[in-house]
């Protein structure tokens, strides 16, 4: 018997020794309204002598802010009209999409995502995911 009571004080010893662990937080979201409201202000910064008509959006799926332009075209594109989605910090062009492109007249040359052409129609679709998401 005296056995038995050594494990079963060891085993009660060891259990009450278990240090009490708090769970674990979870991490924090991004403060949206504050990055919504640093991405209006950069988004004014880039625009400022743009003279097209845009909107920005601070994306919590990409932690992203996006201006969505609509201007006149230029180059090849002059007189068209084009939406175009900008990357606000990085300042670069991620999409373009010319305006009134039917899918069936649509050459697959004038639109493009990353600076690849692709049909007109999926570069609108990219454009508005990045505006709404």
């Amino acid at each position: 018997m005296k056995p038995a009571c050594v494990i079963l004080a060891a085993a009660v010893l060891a259990f009450s020794q278990t240090t009490d662990k708090k769970a674990p937080t979870p991490s924090a979201k991004p403060d949206t309204w504050q990055r919504s409201k640093e991405c209006a202000e950069q988004a004014e910064k880039v625009m400022r002598d743009d003279r097209g008509t845009w909107e920005n959006h601070y994306s919590p799926k990409y932690n992203k802010c996006f201006i969505s332009v609509i201007d006149g075209g230029t180059g090849a594109f002059h007189g068209l009209a084009r939406k175009r989605l900008l990357d606000a910090f990085e300042r670069t062009t991620l999409a373009t999409f010319v305006l009134g492109h039917a899918p069936a007249d649509d050459p697959g040359w004038s639109c493009q995502i990353d600076f690849e052409f692709v049909k007109c129609a999926k570069a609108a679709d990219f454009i508005t995911e990045h505006m709404k998401n």
